[in-house]
């Protein structure tokens, strides 16, 4: 995959919907960016799915922005 496939669907806002992604990129596309995603990006979680799968969560993602909470006193 080219860096600016990857960036692109990096950037779309349908980024954790991989179903819906597979209709606007193909589905080696979309399988390729997730396998990146996973060895590159990912971080493993000691928490498993109802299938046994291990869960991952991308950290950038998962971030919480503080930009709008003002402090009140």
């Amino acid at each position: 995959m080219d860096g600016a496939q990857f960036a692109k669907m990096l950037s779309d806002k349908h980024l954790l919907e991989l179903n819906r992604m597979e209709y606007k990129y193909s589905t080696v596309s979309v399988n390729e960016f997730a396998e990146l995603l996973r060895q590159n990006f990912a971080q493993s979680l000691p928490l498993t799915d109802f299938s046994g799968n291990k869960l991952f969560y991308l950290p950038n993602l998962a971030q919480i922005s503080t930009n709008g909470i003002q402090k009140t006193e």
